[in-house]
């Protein structure tokens, strides 16, 4: 397993046909690339779980990220956030 964190991963879901993988992209840290990270679960509520945990993580990072900007939501670039209540879905 890798250690990614939980700021370079951009999205994450479940395979829509393949029930059993869970997968994300995040951005590698040496070269900026993007990559796809899919990972074989043993049962499909396994992979569920997987991504509704790092979809939560993600929704918990994010706001601690705005708290560190001082009260002011705004992304990375400066642009305002556009606040969205389901910031990552587990695709079935």
């Amino acid at each position: 397993m890798e250690n990614i964190s939980i700021y370079r991963i951009s999205y994450c879901a479940v395979d829509k046909v393949h029930d059993r993988v869970f997968a994300f992209i995040a951005q590698n840290t040496l070269n900026g690339t993007l990559e796809c990270h899919a990972y074989l679960c043993s049962k499909r509520k396994e992979a569920q779980a997987v991504a509704l945990t790092v979809a939560q993580a993600f929704g918990v990072a994010f706001e601690l990220w705005q708290v560190t900007r001082e009260g002011k939501p705004s992304t990375p670039c400066g642009r305002p956030v556009q606040r969205r209540h389901d910031n990552m879905r587990v695709l079935k």
